[in-house]
């Protein structure tokens, strides 16, 4: 009879290797996701841009209309 070996078993634990490569896996996701946060960062940043561009364009529009008259 073969006898058990605690720290072979241990140092080669299936277990253990899959959640490294769990967690190796979630890191490299959430260091995607805050690439995609930055480029979603940068296009709501131009889109409130060009909101405030229009809504300052209507408001010169409208004192434009006022000095006419």
């Amino acid at each position: 009879m073969n006898e058990f070996d605690l720290r072979k078993f241990l140092y080669n634990n299936p277990l253990l290797e899959s959640e490294a490569k769990l967690k190796a896996a979630k890191e490299k996701l959430e260091k995607q996701e805050a690439k995609l946060d930055k480029v979603d960062m940068k296009d709501e940043n131009a889109k409130e841009k060009a909101k405030h561009h229009k809504v300052a364009a209507k408001k010169t529009k409208e004192e434009i209309k006022e000095l006419k008259k």
